[in-house]
């Protein structure tokens, strides 16, 4: 009996864990040569964050991974234009499990339900031909909004995980 009641709560804490994880998409055009890319610029289509402090942090973040992966800012004729997307959204959180105190009495269960509210994050960086236009590398990143202290990690680590899969190897 106490087994059972142990494994649903380990069941429920792991998806309570897989819901408060990282995932990270990334999609690219297979057929580039992402070598050829030396310079980068910000597109003109870049809209801020809505806080100043999180568009500085991010746009600082995604330099310094762009000069990482050798790409120099350069404003007029880059080979790239760079641009990213913040989306914050309020999600619903479900945690529930049903527990017997006594395995002969059925009508003798135990049912719990925990609900809350957390605001998740979406963060989506985009890489441009700028010759074509064309778009050549997207990535994207959803997570739960981290406290306003520790903010600036969670973007930084958050740049860094949407980097990982980069076509090219870093220098």
């Amino acid at each position: 009996m106490l087994n059972a009641v142990l494994a649903l709560g380990m069941h429920f804490l792991a998806g309570a864990l897989a819901v408060q994880s990282p995932t990270v998409e990334v999609e690219f055009d297979r057929d580039r040569d992402f070598t050829e890319y030396h310079t980068y610029a910000w597109s003109s289509s870049q809209v801020p964050a809505d806080s100043t402090a999180d568009h500085v942090r991010i746009t600082m973040a995604i330099a310094d991974k762009l000069e990482e992966i050798g790409l120099s800012p350069k404003t007029s004729g880059p080979d790239v234009r760079i641009r990213y997307r913040l989306e914050r959204e309020n999600k619903k959180l479900h945690v529930g499990g049903t527990q017997r105190k006594s395995p002969w009495d059925p009508t003798d269960v135990e049912t719990t339900v925990r609900l809350g509210d957390h605001k998740e994050m979406l963060l989506i960086v985009e890489m441009l031909d700028a010759k074509t236009d064309a778009l050549v590398w997207r990535a994207q990143c959803s997570h739960r909004k981290p406290s306003p202290d520790l903010a600036a990690k969670s973007i930084h680590e958050t740049v860094e995980r949407l980097f990982e899969k980069y076509p090219t190897k870093l220098k």
